[in-house]
């Protein structure tokens, strides 16, 4: 609200199928989470553990976690009509088309051609869904430079790494030391 009036903002929360998916980095169960050939960070229910690393990897709080089958879940931009050819089913029922699928690039200049602001074009390696927004990302719920968690580079890059190393190394250990007595 600005000087008593009101203005009407709103946004289409959805996965936003980032380059950088910090989703895909923490996932420990194969193919749960995955990139299709469109670059749709899509997801498959039934190989989900359960481990809710994925919600607190997205910086956009994504992923939901909930309901009958105790299982994540997010939008996956239609895998099934994408990879048949259509277009998303939420673009094509949009009345106002407002949401619009179609060449990243396309989009992007079509948007910057109408003199639009263009969040997520560059963040997390490019997003897969950009937004023209109207006013600053944070009045809509988004940070404003969205990153993957520290703890979680520290944990996957890191950490991780290192233990595994370390495990191995102590294996060797072993081994060499039965060798010698």
């Amino acid at each position: 609200e600005t000087a008593g009036e009101m203005s009407w903002l709103f946004f289409n929360e959805r996965c936003m199928h980032c380059g950088d998916a910090g989703c895909m980095k923490v996932c420990p169960s194969p193919g749960a989470l995955y990139r299709t050939k469109e670059g749709v960070v899509a997801f498959n229910k039934e190989k989900c553990i359960s481990c809710k690393y994925c919600v607190s990897a997205c910086p956009f709080n994504i992923p939901r976690y909930g309901g009958s089958e105790e299982k994540v879940s997010k939008c996956n931009l239609c895998t099934d009509r994408i990879s048949g050819g259509l277009i998303p089913a939420c673009a094509k029922a949009c009345p106002t088309q407002t949401l619009q699928f179609g060449s990243r690039s396309g989009l992007i200049a079509k948007a910057k051609g109408a003199g639009k602001k263009l969040y997520g074009e560059s963040d997390l390696n490019g997003l897969g869904v950009v937004y023209a927004l109207e006013g600053p990302p944070e009045q809509y719920g988004l940070p404003a430079n969205p990153r993957i968690p520290l703890s979680i580079f520290l944990w996957k890059d890191v950490i991780k790494p290192l233990g595994i190393l370390g495990f191995w190394g102590s294996i060797g250990a072993m081994l060499d030391r039965k060798s010698v007595v």
